[in-house]
């Protein structure tokens, strides 16, 4: 049963695991079909009569064991209902003490920061080492975000291994393709794909369609592939910061299928 909250939040009970879904925009963004390739122009244009394609961008909080744990951190624009939830000397909901980042794109990291501060100055952040080890040292215009992060959360910030138990229940798993650095997050009861996939109408049936925004594309058509199938063979939901809902995912055909919960 899903409950809607305060600022357009709703809240999904999957399992055992009550998850918080808070829009980091007002409304969802149409992208161009054009930023999508993997199929014959001819077949993109039937799957997106309309020429483009929707965007979602949420960011996911729950609670594991005693902690509070926040998936990703959106953009950090002053219009986000996700910004809005976290005032100055007030909250709407939960602070987290554990920030989970899939990768270091500024549309998962910006709302990290109030300001130059940290807009959750008592939460450690956790992101893949290699992420980690690549952004600590990188310059130029689009380390300055990071850069900043770095310097208010300081020791906070932390690195994990593939596999690794971050905190009880609570796995980080490597899946690079999207970015050097993108990974996924798994506990007993729902996994956390990131931006496996971007666009929901095309990707989960034609999983060989990448974004624009994918770095490695044949890396992330591999990965994109590996996960679904698991997810489909273990019937866990999955997350996704640009998908619609949290669903499950069905084998059908050479590709897949998304129901919501």
């Amino acid at each position: 049963m899903e409950q809607v909250l305060p600022f357009v939040f709703s809240l999904l009970m999957v399992g055992q695991t009550s998850v918080m879904i808070l829009p980091d925009s007002p409304a969802p963004a149409d992208l161009p079909v054009a930023m999508f390739t993997g199929l014959p122009e001819e077949k993109m244009k039937e799957l997106a009569p309309e020429g483009t394609v929707r965007l979602w961008r949420n960011i996911f909080l729950f609670k594991l064991g005693e902690r509070q744990v926040m998936v990703d951190a959106g953009l950090g624009d002053q219009s986000s209902p996700f910004v809005k939830a976290f005032p100055r000397g007030g909250q709407e909901v939960p602070r987290p003490d554990v920030i989970l980042l899939t990768h270091l794109h500024a549309d998962h990291l910006g709302g990290l920061l109030d300001g130059d501060d940290a807009r959750f100055p008592d939460a450690k952040v956790y992101m893949a080492k290699p992420a980690l080890e690549h952004w600590k040292s990188a310059t130029g215009d689009r380390a300055q975000m990071t850069q900043k992060i770095f310097k208010a959360y300081g020791d906070r910030v932390l690195g994990f291994d593939d596999g690794e138990e971050i905190i009880p229940g609570l796995f980080g798993r490597f899946a690079f393709g999207h970015t050097p650095g993108h990974a996924l997050f798994e506990t007993a009861d729902i996994l956390f794909v990131g931006d496996l996939l971007h666009g929901a109408s095309l990707q989960f049936a034609y999983p060989d369609i990448c974004a624009s925004f994918d770095m490695d594309k044949p890396a992330a058509v591999a990965q994109r592939k590996l996960w679904l199938k698991r997810a489909a063979d273990s019937g866990k939901p999955i997350a996704g910061c640009h998908l619609p809902h949290i669903g499950k995912v069905k084998a059908q055909g050479e590709g897949f299928e998304f129901e919501s919960l």
